[in-house]
């Protein structure tokens, strides 16, 4: 029987586990599939430096407790490959990852390792029925990664950015992280920034400046108590 262990090994060896940056690779496989992540009602955009995976939990279970239908996409996996994609109300199974792995690859293109899971989330996602909001973490600052597919997702979140990952940018400044994960945004969204330190704020809102999107600030963020009658 094939164990989930078995199964990311051998994905590790036929895929690169290397950072290649570039959004070329996967729009084409995406072309040949028929474009299945525009089928992706409602997709929310989650980026930043700290707390992408806190955000998205968070906001799966709020989502969850209001009765509403999640997938959605993470990374790294602690300990089961399956634990990055969730579907509705269970993880992947191997047999699915095996099926759409074997329909990427009849498109005869190379993907990296990421690539690769990007699009079995979207193949898979794309099955799911009554699904009202798709939650993606991105994965590498945002601007080139493979999760930056939507020019109208639902929504866009902008967890705390800090220096992280500076080595990936040239130069190597807060501002040039913030434009790799900010520039491109979507125009026609709503955008969620969460609380910064004041000199990425500023750097954030100078970004932003001339993005056509609403932007909701932290400070703007209020959380209200409403009284719950039990019948």
């Amino acid at each position: 029987m094939l164990s989930h262990s078995i199964l990311y090994k051998h994905l590790q060896k036929r895929y690169s586990r290397r950072i290649n940056l570039d959004l070329e690779r996967i729009q084409k496989v995406l072309a040949v599939l028929d474009f299945p992540h525009l089928e992706l009602k409602h997709p929310i955009n989650i980026l930043g430096s700290d707390g992408k995976m806190s955000t998205l939990t968070s906001l799966k279970y709020f989502f969850e407790a209001h009765k509403k239908n999640v997938t959605t996409f993470t990374s790294p996996h602690l300990y089961d490959v399956r634990h990055r994609f969730w579907l509705k109300n269970k993880y992947i199974t191997l047999k699915e990852i095996k099926k759409y792995t074997k329909l990427i690859e009849s498109t005869g293109l190379q993907l990296t390792l990421f690539e690769l899971f990007t699009c079995i989330y979207i193949l898979a996602a794309k099955e799911q029925k009554n699904i009202h909001y798709h939650l993606v973490e991105a994965g590498l600052l945002f601007k080139k990664d493979s999760t930056n597919l939507w020019t109208e997702p639902k929504a866009q979140i902008v967890t705390n950015i800090n220096f992280q990952h500076q080595d990936w940018v040239s130069p190597q400044t807060l501002t040039e992280i913030c434009r790799q994960k900010l520039d491109s945004l979507s125009q026609n969204t709503n955008i969620y920034i969460a609380k910064q330190q004041p000199k990425t704020l500023k750097i954030i809102k100078n970004i932003l400046k001339k993005n056509k999107s609403k932007k909701i600030y932290a400070s703007e963020f209020s959380v209200k108590k409403k009284k719950i009658l039990l019948v």
